[in-house]
């Protein structure tokens, strides 16, 4: 008998992008990620929203100010979890969108942080 165990990971992050997420959008796509940019109705700013049958749950909303963010859950191990957030990391860091990015366990008890040029 195989047993499947649930788990679920929360994650937290802040970035710099004072016009948005679209410098991301391609490479959202690629990651695999199960998430998309999404072009806010009230500024055109891109945010980041989760396709339906995604691992990964998020919200965020689109702001007036230059500093962004988003948190969320993702239902997978720790260890994928952290994966799948490097994964992001290296992507906004790619377009050179500074940023810090948290991921903890079901527990709450670890909290691995990713980050760039942010202070």
């Amino acid at each position: 008998m195989l047993c499947v165990i649930n788990m679920e990971g929360s994650f937290y992050f802040e970035v710099v992008a004072p016009k948005g997420l679209e410098p991301i959008k391609a490479h959202i796509e690629l990651a695999k990620l199960g998430l998309y940019v999404y072009s806010s109705g009230f500024n055109n700013k891109g945010v980041l929203k989760n396709r339906v049958d995604s691992q990964i749950e998020i919200g965020m909303e689109t702001s007036t100010a230059e500093l962004m963010n988003g948190s969320g859950y993702i239902e997978t191990s720790f260890e994928e979890a952290k994966e799948k957030m490097l994964q992001l990391n290296n992507i906004f860091k790619s377009a050179g969108l500074p940023h810090k990015i948290g991921v903890g366990d079901e527990s709450g008890d670890n909290t691995i942080w990713y980050t760039y040029k942010y202070s």
